[in-house]
């Protein structure tokens, strides 16, 4: 054997597992080598065959965690069996992220839920960073809708206690919060405008006065209490 083709006999396979490196390490999973390589050579071949190998199965776990999350299993778990060393670490840290936030969001669904239902005692654990946002959000829901019960209590215990000229602070919410209190305002002013207007000229019956009536439009049980009166005026008025 010559010297050219000894040369070529080494650097042949070492420019191919070269090559084969580069790929890798630029992201390209190739096919496996299927050289007819001998001793050390062939063991290059049989170490890089088996990176390839590896870097298959865990790209392919890789996407099957992924389609079972997309398909709704989020308790499923990265299949880290089949991995060792850093593939097993690279696993473990991608299945713990995940998770980790699976679990948080689970946990602010809860509370969420909680509030929902009316129960205020649940706070969201303090959390880092920016994951602060969800501590933020999820006590401006809280507050909200305190703030809407206050609102409403007020008017309640008012109207309990026959004063209807209250009303709710619309200036203290936003969206539909405000139109809640907004509305409530409005069936609250709904009743308060007829039956005061009621109450005016009834007192003045009262005093022998049956001078005044509604005009106003009314609908409803408010219509029928408004032609009573008129009746009942009218009625007074031929006596």
């Amino acid at each position: 054997m010559g010297l050219n083709q000894m040369l070529d006999n080494v650097i042949s396979p070492l420019n191919k597992a070269s090559e084969y490196i580069i790929n890798i390490s630029q992201g390209n999973i190739p096919a496996k080598m299927n050289e007819d390589y001998k001793g050390d050579f062939n063991k290059i071949q049989v170490s890089i065959n088996g990176l390839i190998d590896n870097l298959n199965n865990f790209v392919a776990e890789i996407d099957n965690f992924q389609n079972q999350h997309n398909l709704g299993d989020i308790e499923y778990h990265f299949n880290n069996s089949m991995f060792r060393g850093i593939y097993a670490t690279m696993g473990n840290g991608l299945d713990s992220a995940v998770h980790y936030y699976i679990n948080l969001t689970s946990e602010i669904l809860d509370i969420i839920d909680e509030y929902g239902a009316g129960d205020f005692k649940s706070v969201l654990r303090q959390l880092p960073g920016k994951q602060a946002t969800a501590n933020i959000t999820t006590n401006r829901i809280k507050e909200n809708l305190l703030n809407v019960i206050s609102e409403l209590n007020m008017l309640i215990d008012a109207s309990l206690v026959g004063d209807l000229s209250k009303r709710g602070n619309i200036n203290k919410f936003d969206g539909a919060y405000k139109d809640i209190i907004n509305g409530i305002n409005n069936m609250i002013a709904s009743i308060d405008k007829p039956l005061n207007r009621m109450t005016e000229v009834l007192n003045k019956v009262s005093e022998f006065d049956f001078t005044d009536s509604i005009v106003l439009e009314y609908k409803g049980i408010w219509n029928v209490l408004k032609e009573a009166l008129n009746t009942t005026i009218t009625n007074l008025q031929g006596i």
